[in-house]
């Protein structure tokens, strides 16, 4: 099996598995084969719903990777821990957002999942949502107490990470809800200066507002003035951004 940090082959897809590494229930369970959990519910009573496969993944975690939102219901009837984590740190509920499972993602919050679970990055269900431009799943989990300050590992909370994506529709939404900080200068801070920089012309200041697709242009154009000039301001440099523009 290939393994890496996104459960899903594609934002709809499931887990890419090999059935000889799957027990039973956790290929029914990623199958979603109803039918059978239902015909051997007394068989799911002796054994351990929430058994791990060497991935530690839970079959609803392999109910929610693939969507099958009654699978999803059916184990949680059936009582099974919500918050169980993967080798990644990762809860079914994570795995949810991840794969864009928007009707899982609903069960498994009426049912009390915690939206505020960190994973081996940081990053909570809410940091995913914003990762994947889903703004119905990120209203789901802000409906449900999700916290809209807490920081990944690299210190991004999930409006950083919308800022930096360019995501308007998200950044309104976060910020509605209370997301702390201020988009505009969080974006400005972001490309340190690129897309907007100031320069002079005649001693005159001037904002000059730099489509996105020249930032790394921009961005080398920055570094070549700094190592042969020392300097970004000035007519040469007015200039030279004139003609890239």
């Amino acid at each position: 099996e290939t393994w890496d940090r996104s459960p899903c082959a594609s934002a709809t897809s499931a887990y890419e598995l090999q059935q000889k590494d799957l027990g039973r229930l956790h290929r029914m369970a990623a199958r979603g084969d109803l039918a059978w959990l239902r015909r051997w519910r007394w068989w799911l009573k002796r054994v351990d719903i929430d058994r791990q496969d060497k991935e530690k993944r839970t079959p609803l975690h392999l109910a929610c990777a693939n969507g099958h939102a009654d699978v999803v219901r059916f184990l949680v009837q059936e009582n099974c821990r919500l918050n169980l984590v993967d080798n990644f740190k990762r809860s079914p509920l994570m795995t949810a957002v991840q794969c864009q499972q928007e009707e899982c993602v609903a069960i498994l919050l009426e049912h009390g999942a915690d939206p505020n679970l960190a994973d081996a990055d940081g990053n909570t269900a809410l940091h995913l949502a914003v990762l994947s431009a889903n703004t119905a799943v990120t209203g789901l989990l802000l409906e449900h107490h999700a916290n809209a300050d807490a920081q990944n590992q690299e210190g991004y909370t999930p409006l950083h990470l919308a800022v930096s994506k360019h995501q308007e529709k998200m950044e309104g939404l976060l910020q509605k809800k209370g997301a702390d900080g201020h988009a505009q200068e969080q974006r400005e801070s972001h490309t340190e200066g690129v897309p907007c920089v100031t320069s002079c012309y005649g001693g005159v200041p001037k904002r000059l507002h730099i489509d996105r697709k020249l930032e790394q242009t921009l961005i080398c154009t920055f570094n070549t003035l700094t190592t042969q000039k020392g300097s970004l301001t000035g007519a040469p440099f007015y200039s030279l951004v004139r003609s890239e523009l």
